[in-house]
């Protein structure tokens, strides 16, 4: 790269009355290894020093904590924090943080003490109006997750707390039990056969571009991925029919299932409620996001569970396009009472899981209309 820039120079620094200088500069610099890793540590040091001071003359700032495993199987707490420097809001990524031990409560919260009153930093922890943190148990256990061990530290005060809203609505969409948990294994097993070897992939796809589908092939479901669910079925709706074909020319006796009235039903279902759910998930991504904004999305969701709830029950599909096109293609009645329990367990869900909401509400109603509040 030096040598470049050298090459380089004359052209560059042609017009410059102190080209000279500036090529006898360039060429002293050293840019070895060794050195450019130095002088990175050394900017790093610096900022995150300039950071630290920001910090400390701050008023009142709020940390955001998530714990989460790297490429070698070691635990990292990453830790951010949000403060008012005089003129804006700085939220910054703080310290990634090795938890080399176990990642119990009691260990994350022995971390992030450790680091604040570590030499140089000296944060006074009073400033603290509020933590949020992801959601794991480790985080937010009742007696000895991180929220609760930092209330019993001295120098902490009485701090607002908040777990992920994505994480948690995630939670609440998660097939535990029951006839749609199987359902879906059963899809994955399709999605895997199809997928799982290169020919019989090759050969699918051919088929695909004969019955000219809108999609040209299947995705793969990955758990770990929240969104890959809706993506994996609305494309197995879609492309049902070749998938058919696919089986019974195969002759693969285990997934004759395929061509169940009852199973594709199920399927359209979960297809329809997951797209629903992706939405919800979708409206609650982005930065610069407002907790009011959040709040108000998850309860406008909930409402619309009872409305979608009596629709479904009423057998009125309005909001539910494939499992429509589905019933309309099937001689069979449609009985909703598995969908239904479903309905019932997401509502249930929810409740459980966004009950600390109401603790926080006359916070959130005061950032939305400060007048209509005492």
């Amino acid at each position: 790269m030096k040598q470049c820039w050298m090459d380089t120079s004359e052209s560059l620094f042609a017009d410059f009355k102190n080209k000279d200088a500036i090529i006898k500069q360039i060429s002293k610099l050293q840019l070895s290894d060794s050195t450019l890793c130095r002088h990175v540590e050394d900017i790093s040091d610096n900022l995150f020093f300039k950071l630290i001071e920001d910090l400390k003359k701050a008023s009142h700032f709020s940390l955001a904590l998530d714990e989460s495993t790297d490429v070698l199987d070691t635990a990292q707490l990453m830790i951010w924090v949000r403060f008012f420097n005089g003129k804006c809001f700085n939220e910054e990524l703080l310290a990634l943080l090795p938890l080399t031990g176990q990642t119990r409560g009691e260990d994350v919260c022995l971390t992030v003490m450790n680091f604040f009153r570590g030499p140089g930093k000296d944060t006074d922890l009073g400033k603290l109006v509020s933590v949020t943190t992801d959601g794991a148990p480790s985080m937010v256990g009742r007696e000895t997750g991180l929220v609760a061990l930092l209330r019993k530290e001295l120098e902490v005060p009485n701090f607002l707390s908040y777990h992920c809203i994505i994480h948690q609505e995630q939670l609440c969409c998660k097939l535990r039990s029951g006839e749609l948990k199987t359902t879906m294994g059963k899809v994955v097993k399709v999605v895997n056969f199809i997928r799982s070897h290169a020919l019989k992939h090759r050969q699918f796809r051919t088929l695909v571009e004969e019955y000219e589908m809108l999609y040209q092939d299947l995705s793969l479901h990955a758990e770990v991925r929240w969104l890959s669910r809706g993506i994996v079925l609305e494309k197995f709706m879609d492309l049902l029919p070749v998938i058919r074909e696919f089986i019974r020319q195969k002759q693969q006796a285990d997934l004759y299932y395929v061509s169940d009235d009852k199973f594709a039903l199920e399927v359209a279902f979960l297809a329809d409620i997951t797209k629903h759910l992706n939405t919800l998930n979708l409206k609650l991504q982005g930065k610069g996001k407002v907790l009011p904004v959040l709040v108000n999305d998850v309860s406008a969701f909930r409402e619309k569970l009872t409305l979608h709830r009596q629709q479904l029950g009423a057998s009125d599909f309005t909001h539910f396009p494939f499992l429509s096109t589905q019933v309309s293609k099937r001689r069979t009645s449609f009985r909703p009472k598995i969908c239904v329990a479903y309905f019932d367990e997401l509502a249930t869900e929810f409740g459980n899981r966004f009950t600390d909401l109401k603790v926080i509400m006359p916070v959130i109603r005061m950032v939305e209309n400060p007048y209509s509040t005492d």
